[in-house]
C-alpha cells in the first residue's frame, strides 16, 4: 500500500511512504514513483544472479580491476559490470551463474554455455552504447565472462569460479 505524503510543492522531491508488512520505511524520489522491490519475493534464479554479480565484482576487485558501474541498461541490453583492467582498458563483463545439481540431478548446463549468440551480440551493442555515451572512442574495450558455481545446500556457498577474457569479439 502507498500513502502520499502531505502536498508539498512542485519545486520539492515528492517523498511516498511504502508500508508491507516485511518493511516500513521513507522513500524520496526525483519527480517518479519510488518502486519497493522486496528481497523475500524475488525467485531463485534472480537471487542466485545477484549473489553471482556480487562475488563476482569481488573477485575482479582482488584481481587488480575497478569496478565502474554495476547493471548498467542502455536501450539494447544490460552489462553486469563495467570495469577498467589495471592496463587501463574499459571491460565489460557478463556474469552467468547456476547452482549444482543435487547428487540425484542431472545438470541442464553450464554457466558457460548461457552465452548464446543472441547474447554475444547483445553485448557488443551494449558496449557500443557504452563507448558512444562516455566518448571512449580511443580506449581500448573487452568483453569478458564470469562463470559461477554455487553449492546446492540452502545457504548456497560459492563452489567455483572462473574468469574467461575476450569472449566476444567483432568480426
Amino acid at each position: 500500500m502507498i500513502d502520499r505524503a502531505p502536498h508539498t510543492p512542485s519545486c520539492e522531491i515528492p517523498t511516498l511512504r511504502v508500508r508491507s508488512r516485511f518493511t516500513s520505511r521513507l522513500f524520496a524520489s526525483a519527480g517518479s514513483l519510488a518502486t519497493l522491490t522486496n528481497v523475500a519475493r524475488l525467485d531463485k534464479r534472480t537471487k542466485t544472479g545477484a549473489k553471482g554479480e556480487r562475488h563476482a565484482a569481488k573477485y575482479l576487485k582482488r584481481h587488480g580491476f575497478k569496478v565502474l558501474a554495476r547493471n548498467v541498461r542502455t536501450y539494447r541490453g544490460e552489462a553486469d559490470l563495467v570495469c577498467r583492467d589495471v592496463d587501463g582498458s574499459i571491460v565489460i563483463v557478463e556474469v552467468k551463474s547456476r547452482v549444482l545439481p543435487a547428487e540425484n540431478r542431472v545438470r541442464r548446463g553450464t554457466p558457460e554455455n548461457a552465452l548464446t549468440v543472441f547474447k554475444q551480440r547483445k553485448l557488443l551493442q551494449v558496449a557500443d552504447d557504452i563507448v558512444r555515451a562516455n566518448k571512449l572512442h580511443n580506449v581500448p574495450i573487452r568483453i569478458d565472462l564470469i562463470a559461477i558455481d554455487f553449492e546446492p545446500t540452502p545457504r548456497r556457498p560459492l563452489a567455483a569460479i572462473r574468469h574467461y577474457q575476450g569472449v566476444v569479439q567483432r568480426s
